[in-house]
């Protein structure tokens, strides 16, 4: 008989591989793995933030500081690329001048500076960005509003920002028509031109070919949904399925949809999707575009490390499979409070928290790249100071105040407050958890506030429960933000925003060692919590500014104040 021997590392291996597979598979069948990304700018200050979504859900949002280009028109954008960088086009369409805005660092979100290319022609006006000549830079589209040509204007150099030529595009003349993105609908490797009728609103794809990029080989109007009043905003795969979407704005009221297409050459329409019902006509979006040096998708990333797995198991390299099994991560780093692994982060998931609550502050840490624990009431009760010092930062959510602190001991309030006080842990409250953080004589609260009690916001006496409210900053535009029922928090720390009768919205301050940022309003709530309010502000513009709140608390960074 033969006896085959394997050894333990190749079978957790096999192991390994086959969990991924089968991950990916369920992925693929319910909710979707794929990561696509989206930008959005004020056209009134210039402000941009980046997000990812699955499908047509929003999974995170960051706003990306830098010199606000108020005037300008931002055209296009790159992902992160292999090399860190990512890359912003703007153009001043009074002038033709182009603008390129450099990010690197961690998740290149540090404005690196800008640079000036050279100006398009006159009557030339810059309209998106594409990678069109596969050289891994983009080059810029334009139109001409008289003769409706369309030229790419091609660059290179060692930031991609010196122009190399500039070529019509042949067996193209389009008057009337608008010039709105790039993709590659036909799967050819090549991207095609997107253009929208002024007049009918049709979108129209131009099929490019040739080694440079710049010939028709043929047209095709887009089918689906009536696209009068709506606007393209560009094309990507957002369902993962490998074949480009469009996404559209409404004219008058800003919202978003998505398209969804498929079959041979991209066009055969499938089905469309609201992915932001909140828009705001002061907000544009935008599609970044692709290029051969881009990061890889979450689907390509598993299919390396499969390969690289197989590829060990041939060698017998156990060293190998230890690194690739510790180092290989696709969901949020979410354990109890009692693993022995660390994180920086741990939220409260206890009685009187909503589940909603905790899961949006859940998705808006993940968003950051924060590892975090849970801890419920009876862990919390159970924990030591020394175990909650651990922590950098503790997160309440939103929920009942009252009933938190009911189905929590004296002994568990104290021990939280201690860490704070004592040892530098850091304390973010979102509305109950603002409440929680406050001082009551009748109620088990953490008293951050030295005798400092909140009221809850006027409109609360006026019956209202739950709206959009416009709150106001010292250094940023306004943003409509989700409140239910959160409180008003006059009398304690630096007033952060304001709600629109003036009181305290967010406030921050000091308790003893540590640093501590309460919030009467929920700038992380998911777009299903604004159904049947009017918001102003697009929902992953206050994500970003959620993220901005945990990462000011987790770094004890005081945010501009009045």
């Amino acid at each position: 008989m033969h006896v085959l021997h394997v050894s333990s590392a190749k079978i957790l291996l096999w192991v390994l591989i086959a969990a991924i597979l089968a991950s990916f598979s369920v992925a693929q069948t319910g909710a979707p793995r794929h990561i696509s990304h989206l930008y959005r700018t004020q056209f009134s200050t210039g402000e941009v933030v980046s997000s990812t979504w699955r499908g047509a859900q929003v999974h995170g949002a960051k706003e990306l500081l830098g010199d606000r280009r108020s005037g300008w028109t931002l055209i296009g954008a790159s992902v992160v690329d292999r090399n860190g960088i990512r890359r912003l086009v703007y153009s001043d369409n009074s002038s033709g001048a182009l603008s390129v805005s450099l990010y690197g660092g961690a998740g290149a979100e540090t404005f690196m500076g800008s640079t000036s290319p050279v100006a398009l022609e006159a009557g030339w006006t810059g309209r998106a960005v594409a990678d069109i000549d596969g050289d891994g830079i983009l080059d810029v589209i334009a139109d001409h509003e008289g003769t409706g040509q369309v030229a790419v204007y091609f660059f290179g150099g060692f930031q991609g920002t010196s122009l190399v030529r500039h070529e019509t595009v042949s067996s193209l003349s389009a008057p009337g028509w608008t010039v709105v993105g790039a993709a590659d609908l036909n799967r050819d490797g090549r991207p095609d031109l997107l253009l929208q009728n002024s007049f009918s609103r049709q979108v129209m794809v131009a099929y490019l070919a040739e080694s440079n990029g710049i010939n028709v080989t043929a047209t095709q109007i887009l089918s689906g949904s009536d696209f009068r009043g709506w606007t393209g905003a560009g094309m990507q795969d957002m369902n993962g399925d490998g074949h480009p979407d469009l996404i559209l704005t409404n004219d008058t009221t800003g919202e978003s949809t998505v398209n969804y297409y498929g079959g041979d050459l991209g066009v055969a329409f499938l089905r469309s999707d609201p992915v932001d019902p909140s828009g705001s006509p002061d907000w544009k979006l935008v599609v970044p575009a692709a290029t051969t040096n881009e990061t890889k998708t979450n689907d390509a990333a598993i299919t390396d490390l499969v390969e690289s797995a197989s590829a060990s198991l041939a060698s017998d390299t156990t060293s190998t499979f230890e690194t690739q099994a510790t180092t290989f991560t696709t969901t949020p780093t979410t354990t109890t409070a009692t693993s022995t692994s660390t994180a920086p982060v741990l939220v409260f998931n206890g009685t009187g928290t909503s589940s909603t609550a905790v899961t949006a502050i859940e998705n808006v840490v993940h968003s950051l790249g924060f590892a975090y624990h849970t801890v419920n009431s009876s862990q919390l009760d159970s924990m030591t100071q020394a175990k909650l010092a651990s922590y950098r930062l503790f997160i309440v959510p939103g929920g009942n105040s009252i009933t938190i602190g009911k189905y929590l001991t004296s002994k568990a309030t104290t021990t939280v407050r201690s860490a704070i006080s004592e040892n530098g842990l850091n304390y973010l409250g979102m509305c109950a958890g603002g409440f929680f953080g406050g001082y009551s004589s009748y109620y088990k609260v953490l008293n951050l506030t030295s005798g400092v009690w909140f009221k809850f916001y006027a409109d609360y006496y006026k019956g209202i429960h739950k709206e959009s409210v416009k709150i106001s900053f010292p250094s940023r535009s306004k943003l409509d933000i989700y409140w239910q029922n959160g409180p008003a928090l006059s009398g304690w720390g630096k007033v952060v925003g304001k709600y629109p009768n003036g009181q305290p919205a967010i406030t921050e301050g000091y308790w003893g060692k540590g640093f501590v940022i309460l919030s009467g309003v929920h700038p992380e709530a998911p777009a299903s919590w604004r159904t049947g309010m009017q918001f102003d502000t697009p929902v992953d513009v206050d994500l970003a500014y959620a993220r901005t709140l945990v990462r000011a608390a987790m770094n004890r960074t005081m945010l501009p104040h009045f």
